[in-house]
């Protein structure tokens, strides 16, 4: 029985690498599966007014198959234990999507192509998982989940309301980075020099100081911004990002942070400034998005 169920797994990770194409998952391909119709509801007639510009559908009130039927390309990125929990209050979902029209559409929409946007844009208040070891349960929340043609975006909780300008940019930090880093690049969707991975591919997924300070000190040095964290039988483990972590991240901080904040970083750690200045010279050339100037518009 057990041989059968590992061949059937083979056989739908096949399929699945099988089908995987960029052309396949972009706008223009993808049947829409959607009604789309304005409304005199101030929520609804806003997303619509995103789907008719920029082709992306924003859902708030949705079922489980939105996320958990998702093409993978890898046997790891098959469904996980993760929680998913909808925002029903329409009030802070007015406020979330006002949110994603000023911090996303608005700085990406007439920039990028459409096919490098997400056909769907799933909200959600939490995104969590909760994992027991040794009878220690310890939870691990998560501020996305992407497929091969949808982003889900956490945080929009019933304090999003009340939360602060810093809390909210945090909120925008991970949205980019992981629609760059996660959505983007992990999908071969967008084209980057690869030199910026080769400064910092020996401490890929390396072990940092459990001491925040030392921590930050040690992923500078390394020419990293942030690390991983993972929950250890109760105990939390820091490692150096994966590749696509460590360009997400790089988005994620540039597009929030305004450059005099940068700018100490950026001259003590010659490894932050190379990958720095490929990275924001490389997305000018070819996208022309000037990531400094949206950080720099950033009220800190």
């Amino acid at each position: 029985m057990k041989k059968i169920k590992y061949i059937q797994l083979l056989l739908i990770v096949i399929f699945f690498a099988s089908c995987y194409n960029e052309e396949n998952i972009s706008h223009e391909e993808v049947q829409q599966p959607y009604e789309m119709k304005d409304s005199d509801d101030p929520l609804d007639h806003e997303i619509f007014q995103i789907y008719e510009k920029y082709r992306t559908i924003v859902l708030y009130d949705f079922d489980k198959k939105e996320y958990e039927w998702k093409m993978v390309k890898s046997p790891s990125e098959l469904p996980s234990n993760k929680v998913f929990v909808l925002q029903e209050d329409k009030k802070i979902v007015k406020a979330a999507v006002d949110f994603l029209k000023t911090e996303f559409f608005d700085i990406y929409g007439d920039v990028l192509d459409k096919k490098h946007l997400p056909f769907k844009l799933l909200l959600f208040s939490e995104i969590y998982e909760t994992v027991e070891e040794w009878g220690i349960v310890t939870r691990t929340d998560f501020p996305t989940h992407s497929g091969m043609n949808f982003m889900g975006i956490s945080g929009f909780d019933a304090n999003f309301l009340t939360k602060t300008a810093e809390e909210k940019n945090e909120i925008k930090k991970k949205l980019h980075a992981d629609f760059w880093g996660e959505y983007l690049y992990k999908n071969d969707r967008v084209g980057v020099d690869e030199e910026f991975f080769t400064f910092s591919e020996e401490q890929y997924n390396m072990r940092v100081d459990d001491d925040p300070v030392k921590r930050q000190e040690q992923l500078y040095e390394r020419g990293f911004f942030d690390a991983q964290l993972y929950i250890s039988y109760g105990f939390p483990e820091y490692y150096g990002p994966t590749p696509e972590g460590d360009l997400g991240s790089f988005f994620g901080n540039i597009v929030t942070t305004p450059y005099t904040s940068l700018q100490p970083i950026l001259e003590k750690y010659p490894l932050m400034k190379k990958k720095y200045d490929l990275l924001t010279a490389n997305v000018k050339k070819k996208y022309n998005i000037d990531l400094q100037a949206i950080g720099d518009s950033t009220v800190k």
